[in-house]
């Protein structure tokens, strides 16, 4: 069963590197986060496992030559340290990657989590990838289809390498997934016993995937706050994560209609920015993300710009007061 799995897996990684490698340099200086993506999988293709089962010093033996299929200096970038972090990263990956495995490790299922991570790795630290492609769910979705496994082992594996990452580099943890969420504590909750136990509840249940029930615990402490910015921004994305934009957007507009300061404002904005590119609607995204800046630079939405002059160069470039005038006009802002 293992070692059908790892072979299914290759062949998904021929489309993923397609995905992850697409737009690399022929040549550069200095080798890219896709640079280093390719070179480690094509070294895994070039090797592959036998699916045989390995004892504790096997696996920390076959796991250094994972380590060891791209140079040193790529090899210390991509797993954020000498040849000992493969082994501490790469063991518990296979086992929440294979729970079938029962604590018992394979060659296939070390390579396995291995190129798990490195698809991480390289989206969450390319500049090419928009914000939206960092963010956890869409890591998950991304992966799951992918490699053909079951949705829970894909999601946990992946939070486990997305916290690998952000323990080891926490400026990489700000390019995206973090960006379009609110933690309980990165804002000032300011309310009654209720509120704040019914707000952190909903934060904890968007954490484990349970968006339906994160929407009915922030719903809860909008009873106890009404017109709370950020229960509201919550919810929006609990919707974003359940790809309905349309309770997303509508949830984003009431928001934006009591934010009272700059960077609430701004988020809502970010938000609404983030469902129009999903919904391929570039214009509106410019607008939203331009008109976002007026509130303060923003390095998700200049980034989200430059993403949408990529990929629809004819796309009009808003100023922010051109933006404003759009946006009013199109009844999202009063």
């Amino acid at each position: 069963m293992l070692r059908k799995r790892f072979v299914s897996l290759l062949l998904a990684m021929a489309v993923l590197c397609a995905f992850l490698c697409a737009g690399a340099a022929a040549e550069t200086a200095e080798k890219t986060v896709k640079d280093i993506y390719s070179d480690w999988i094509s070294a895994v293709n070039g090797n592959p496992p036998q699916g045989a089962e390995l004892d504790e010093a096997a696996a920390d033996a076959y796991c250094l030559q994972l380590y060891s299929y791209v140079d040193a200096a790529s090899a210390e970038k991509l797993f954020y340290g000498g040849p000992e972090t493969a082994a501490a990263l790469l063991k518990p990956l296979s086992l929440a990657l294979y729970p079938e495995a029962n604590g018992y490790y394979w060659d296939s299922t070390l390579a396995n989590a291995g190129a798990l991570y490195a698809a991480v790795w390289t989206i969450v630290n390319s500049d090419e990838y928009a914000a939206q492609d960092k963010t956890r769910p869409a890591l998950k979705e991304l992966l799951t289809n992918g490699f053909g496994l079951p949705a829970a082992d894909v999601g946990k594996a992946v939070d486990m390498a997305v916290d690998y990452i952000m323990e080891k580099d926490p400026e990489a943890a700000k390019a995206g997934y973090l960006q379009y969420g609110v933690t309980p504590e990165s804002v000032t909750l300011e309310g009654s016993d209720e509120y704040i136990a019914a707000y952190q509840k909903g934060y904890a249940l968007f954490e484990e995937g349970k968006y339906e029930e994160a929407i009915q615990a922030y719903t809860e402490a909008l009873s106890y706050k009404e017109n709370d910015p950020n229960s509201s921004f919550e919810i929006a994305q609990a919707y974003i994560s359940l790809r309905d934009f349309e309770q997303a957007k509508a949830w984003s507009i009431r928001g934006l209609s009591y934010a009272e300061e700059g960077e609430e404002k701004a988020r809502f904005l970010r938000a609404m920015g983030f469902v129009a590119i999903e919904e391929l609607d570039y214009e509106l995204g410019d607008a939203l993300y331009s008109y976002s800046l007026s509130f303060g630079d923003n390095d998700t939405a200049a980034n989200e710009l430059a993403y949408i002059q990529y990929v629809a160069p004819d796309t009009r470039a808003f100023t922010a007061e051109d933006a404003e005038a759009y946006l009013r006009e199109k009844g999202i802002i009063p």
